[in-house]
């Protein structure tokens, strides 16, 4: 009998992304190992929910003409023996996944298994998995964050994308099963330009006899997670003792606008007054081939990013014969074969992650790259080229990962499966950090740093944050957020400031009495609400999710709403 197995990924298998070329190699590996594949992406575009289409829908929903004819040819086969299912409620603005919405799919479908590839701090796990589990986790945090930690204990197995990633794991979660797997890394097919070192300088204008510092890392992050500020500094520092040298930067940059915030390097280039004859920016995505030219003309890569959970680029400039200088922390700390990663200045908790991450040193970064560019093309650093292409060959070409991937699906060994935490006798609202507290954290625990109310007319007395309104037994539907538009009320605005977001949950909740139930509260009684906690008007607020009963200028209150305020 053909086993099944679900593939969650973040977009499409055929995207241009890192994590959707992993979700590929897995698709690609069930598909020879002849396994019936559904391939389950959050991100993407579907006529209804809860619906399994195939190729077709799923190229024609999401507008793929823009992928090369070459690349859909190479790989139609697998593409169309796959099944293919969105699951809603997982964007950008800080909404969360249910292990209940993988239920309905994995019980649809009469999955066997399920795969997740990628972080896992959106999901919350409200009700056991229905099938046998494994996270295949980049894990970005030392020690682990504790949300993360109480998902990955009802994973049957995890799977962790460097090796010192497994000790930082097996520290917080017990009872899983917990191994390395690295990534599938293609060496054998590496495009390299058919224009000499040289002549790709001429073409993008740099100087022929400099040393070339190159970054290649995504601008999209608002805590700044990849280091640019630090990268500006390390340069400007090695620029004191080296004139030789010139920093190429290829950061693409995602506009988060819309969000209320952009991480503008152009301008930290500015502060850190970098001269204009010794840098190159391309804040624009370019194709693989543009990439490959880029590693060509480079003489070093310098990654300081705070944490990484895998970080490819590492890889990929190792294969290419290109040294690294990078932080020593997580990946970055366990990838650096060829070259040189060089110790933090400390760890620093990062509030947006709600994990702890490190602080890279300018001073040892510096000092590492100039010790790197000192040993250029030393018998040392040759051996280390080859040692590194060596151990980068051996531990992530395809057939390793295919042959490992594969045996740790067929020994996931059965375990019960845990009690998923109910949260009981609590009042309505509280103060919280953030949204994930509320359904994973102990209760008792939470409840004792709180101020928590019975009525809500108390509401304006609580100095909060976050304010979560909880109710009886019910779970969040479609058509509470299909509820937003500019119809439904005035509350809702366009306005989107720093650090605002609603955090939509599911949980289950027994109130101490019922004085709830029969509330029901008009706009201008709502209105007058908000203006209780102490808003001067209603642009401070983000967005509000309000039930569809709320258009015909009433709402009960009997599901989870949550509003955030600037702090």
């Amino acid at each position: 009998m053909t086993s099944k197995i679900i593939v969650s990924i973040p977009g499409l298998i055929w995207e241009n992304n890192p994590y959707s070329l992993q979700g590929f190699y897995l698709c690609k590996i069930f598909y020879e190992h002849k396994f019936e594949i559904l391939c389950v992406s959050y991100g993407t575009v579907s006529k209804d929910e809860y619906v399994i289409t195939d190729f077709k829908d799923v190229y024609i929903n999401n507008d793929c003409s823009k992928i090369s004819d070459h690349k859909i040819k190479e790989n139609l086969n697998i593409y169309k023996s796959i099944k293919y299912y969105t699951l809603e409620g997982y964007e950008s603005n800080g909404d969360v996944v249910y292990s209940s919405k993988y239920n309905k799919i994995i019980n649809k479908f009469n999955a066997d298994y399920l795969i997740i590839l990628g972080d896992l701090y959106r999901y919350i796990v409200d009700e056991p998995f229905n099938c046998k589990t494994i996270s295949w986790y980049p894990n970005h945090f030392e020690p682990l964050d504790n949300h993360t930690a109480y998902v990955l204990k009802h994973f049957d197995k995890v799977l962790c994308l460097y090796p010192s990633a497994v000790d930082i794991v097996k520290k917080s979660v017990n009872d899983v099963e917990i191994s390395y797997l690295p990534h599938v890394v293609d060496y054998q097919n590496i495009d390299k330009p058919t224009l000499s070192k040289d002549d790709l300088r001429k073409k993008y204008d740099l100087p022929l006899n400099s040393k070339i510092i190159t970054v290649i890392a995504g601008n999209y992050e608002k805590f700044l997670r990849k280091g640019f500020d630090v990268i500006l500094q390390v340069f400007k520092k090695a620029l004191e003792t080296r004139d030789d040298i010139y920093l190429f930067m290829q950061c693409y940059t995602i506009n988060l606008m819309d969000q209320g915030y952009i991480n503008d390097i152009d301008m930290y280039i500015n502060y850190f007054n970098i001269p204009k004859d010794k840098y190159h920016l391309n804040k624009n995505k370019v194709s693989d081939e543009i990439i490959e030219e880029i590693y060509a003309l480079t003489d070093v890569l310098l990654v300081a990013s705070k944490s990484e959970g895998f970080c490819l680029p590492i890889i990929e400039a190792q294969l290419r014969g290109i040294p690294v200088v990078s932080n020593r922390f997580t990946a970055m700390r366990d990838y650096t074969f060829y070259g040189k990663t060089c110790d933090y200045e400390q760890l620093c908790y990062e509030s947006s992650a709600n994990g702890v991450m490190s602080i890279p040193s300018v001073k040892n970064l510096t000092s590492g790259l100039l010790e790197v560019l000192d040993k250029l093309n030393t018998t040392e650093m040759n051996l280390q080229k080859e040692m590194a292409l060596e151990k980068i060959k051996n531990e992530m070409s395809y057939d390793n990962v295919k042959k490992k991937l594969h045996q740790e699906l067929l020994t996931i060994k059965d375990k019960p499966k845990l009690d998923i935490k109910d949260i009981k006798d609590i009042f309505y609202c509280f103060y919280v950090k953030n949204v994930t507290d509320v359904f994973h954290n102990e209760v008792k625990n939470l409840s004792r740093h709180n101020h928590i109310v019975n009525n809500i007319n108390d509401l304006h007395k609580v100095d909060y944050k976050y304010l979560v309104i909880l109710h009886k037994e019910s779970k969040l539907n479609k058509y509470f957020f299909d509820s937003i538009n500019d119809e439904t009320c005035d509350i809702l605005l366009k306005t989107k400031l720093e650090n605002n977001r609603i955090y939509p949950m599911t949980v289950k909740c027994v109130a101490k009495n019922n004085t709830m139930n029969n509330l029901m509260l008009s706009k201008e009684n709502f209105k007058r609400y908000v203006k209780k906690m102490n808003l001067n008007n209603f642009d401070n607020v983000y967005k509000i999710l309000l039930m569809k009963s709320f258009a015909n200028n009433n709402m009960k209150i009997t599901d989870n709403f949550v509003i955030e305020y600037k702090s």
